[in-house]
């Protein structure tokens, strides 16, 4: 949501796929804030189905065991950072955008629950795990 009398820039990455600079930044107080996507439960066990990570942040509920249900990180554009937390109970799988990669793989892992990692772009096209 744009505020009155704001101006965002907007880019477009690919065919319907629309990028915008400080839109869902905020704070409270003096601490700085991000959008959280919230409780996700992950259905998908592929890239190709799985859950689109949308925001800052995320907080995966459920998915299977053996690390085959999870997410799919947006395009890695340079500059970006997603926090991955894991509550599901066992290993899920986050997979990178079309040809992205993530530690130069197709694919990483967000260990067992109670975990949290964290996916930062240095350039683009490659996520990096921290």
């Amino acid at each position: 949501m744009l505020g009155p009398s704001t101006v965002t820039p907007f880019e477009c990455v690919a065919p319907g796929i629309w990028f915008c600079d400080g839109i869902g930044e905020g704070a409270s107080g003096s601490i700085a804030t991000v959008v959280s996507q919230g409780n996700v439960v992950s259905a998908g066990t592929s890239s190709a189905t799985a859950t689109p990570i949308t925001q800052a942040l995320v907080d995966f509920t459920s998915g299977t065991t053996g690390g085959t249900a999870g997410g799919t990180l947006p395009p890695a554009k340079a500059g970006m950072q997603i926090s991955v937390a894991n509550n599901a109970g066992g290993t899920i799988s986050i997979y990178p955008n079309g040809t992205d990669t993530i530690n130069g793989s197709a694919s990483a892992n967000v260990p067992a629950t109670r975990s949290v990692t964290l996916f930062f772009c240095a350039v683009n096209g490659n996520w990096l795990t921290k």
